[in-house]
């Protein structure tokens, strides 16, 4: 048994950081497409060349601070 979440929260954040880019894109705002781009594609790039992931540290800090609750 291998919990899920850390991997199902970094997806989420994936589909967050994805639509967040079509919104930027329809209203033209550069800079905020590119900040996007570069945090998206290093977190991509960390898990498929490091196998590290990002969002998986990011909900265990969450979790440390008890900002998300385990059920």
């Amino acid at each position: 048994p291998i919990d899920a979440d850390p991997k199902k929260f970094a997806a989420k954040m994936g589909l967050a950081m994805s639509i967040l880019l079509i919104i930027f894109n329809y209203f033209n705002l550069q800079i905020a497409i590119n900040t996007i781009l570069i945090m998206f594609i290093g977190a991509i790039s960390a898990e498929a060349f490091f196998n590290y992931c990002v969002g998986c540290k990011i909900y265990s800090i969450l979790i440390r601070l008890n900002i998300i609750k385990i059920s």
